[in-house]
């Protein structure tokens, strides 16, 4: 005999993640990146403003003036957030966001390593919907074969 009342049942959630239509790699694509990034849309729209969300090393080296110039020479403007630290915590995020309510950009590169990047993607999270709490944001992983109702 099988009671079907208590026969669990697996949910299948529905997980995704977007790329960005193009993905620049090797040497010499940092020119053609940026250019892309000045392309109009379909409406005839584009995007006007910039924040560059980096470290003090980028900077320091000189890799944050060269993207600088190359989006003001495509007619951006551009706001500067180098300080972004390793490991960064909930207050670098904070000051990230506080520098795009500032700005207002409609745009943000990320320049560097994981640091950079993953304060980027939560500093514009966080920036597009301020009322997102960090227990939103962050999703437990979840084993597929544990997922039953």
């Amino acid at each position: 005999l099988l009671d079907v009342r208590t026969v669990a049942q697996r949910q299948e959630h529905i997980e995704w993640y977007k790329n960005p239509p193009n993905i620049y790699f090797r040497y010499g694509c940092l020119e053609e990146a940026l250019s892309d990034c000045a392309k109009q849309f379909a409406d005839g729209t584009r995007l006007k403003r910039c924040l560059i969300v980096t470290d003090k090393v980028m900077s320091t080296l000189g890799f944050v003036d060269r993207v600088r110039n190359r989006l003001q020479d495509e007619g951006f403007a551009v706001s500067v957030f180098d300080d972004v630290e390793p490991d960064p915590g909930m207050a670098t995020i904070r000051k990230g966001v506080l520098a795009c309510e500032m700005f207002k950009p409609d745009l943000m590169v990320c320049l560097g390593g994981g640091s950079p990047m993953d304060a980027g993607k939560f500093i514009r999270l966080k920036y597009e919907s301020p009322n997102l709490s960090i227990e939103d944001a962050a999703a437990r992983f979840l084993e597929l074969r544990k997922r039953t109702s």
